[in-house]
């Protein structure tokens, strides 16, 4: 069968119409699924740490798991002992199965992983969306076509691709949109987590090291002041911000009583 170009998935020597369906279908007679909606959120719970911890596993593991079309592993299988080879959706299947709580309702075959991810409505993204340091957890889709009979997957996490492609095995390579990058179709599985800029995270961590000092002063009986033999039943916080974004004076109230900062 002819090889390729520039397909990450495309095994350097000759394979078969199985192997491709494995590796397109997650089936060896190519049989095609269709998928519902199960998920309600389209933000998946995605513990990343766990993913990549897999991909440690099999660089490092003896023998160090290569890349081989249509090879995939069981749940939880060790590297290095109980397989030795994997391509690239049966990678991706295990990375999503140990980071999250979907099991094998995350399908095999990196053309069925595509058909399940649009069915649950995950939100799409740029190709440049890939390369945001910013924790989000994607997942790009190079789809086969008639000259490239093949297709790809991958997961993105700040930058770096976690993926089994061809005359390596798992690894992790720069996202930088070029390429077969730049043919996928990116989706994110998990959303990066809002944060605080730089100067209003100073004023909330400010806040809180303030609040507990004054909280435990609440509770200390040897301060007439701040104790409440009854326990703290309401609290209610005023924040006094000044310039630049500084925080200048917080007031206090436990059960009604204003505390003075």
């Amino acid at each position: 069968m002819p090889k390729a170009i520039d397909n990450p998935a495309a095994p350097s020597g000759k394979y078969s119409k199985r192997q491709v369906n494995l590796a397109n279908l997650g089936s060896p007679t190519g049989a095609k699924k269709t998928f519902e909606a199960v998920i309600a959120a389209k933000d998946l719970a995605f513990n990343i740490q766990k993913a990549l911890d897999f991909l440690t596993a099999c660089e490092t593991c003896t023998p160090r798991v290569t890349y081989k079309l249509g090879a995939k592993c069981k749940f939880n299988a060790v590297p290095g002992r109980d397989f030795t080879a994997i391509d690239c959706s049966g990678f991706v299947r295990e990375c999503v199965r140990r980071g999250t709580n979907l099991g094998d309702t995350f399908p095999d075959g990196s053309v069925n992983q595509h058909d399940w991810v649009k069915a649950q409505g995950f939100a799409t993204d740029t190709i440049n969306g890939g390369m945001q340091q910013d924790g989000a957890v994607r997942i790009a889709f190079l789809p086969p076509t008639p000259t490239r009979e093949i297709g790809h997957v991958v997961l993105i996490h700040n930058g770096k691709t976690l993926e089994s492609h061809s005359k390596v095995g798992p690894d992790s390579r720069d996202w930088d949109g070029t390429g077969w990058q730049a043919e996928t179709v990116v989706y994110v599985l998990h959303a990066a987590q809002a944060s605080l800029p730089a100067p209003m995270a100073a004023v909330a961590n400010n806040f809180m090291d303030r609040l507990i000092a004054t909280l435990k002063k609440a509770q200390d009986p040897g301060k007439d002041k701040f104790f409440f033999p009854d326990g703290i039943k309401q609290l209610d916080v005023q924040l006094h911000i000044g310039g630049s974004d500084t925080l200048v004076g917080i007031q206090i109230s436990i059960n009604g009583k204003s505390i003075s900062d």
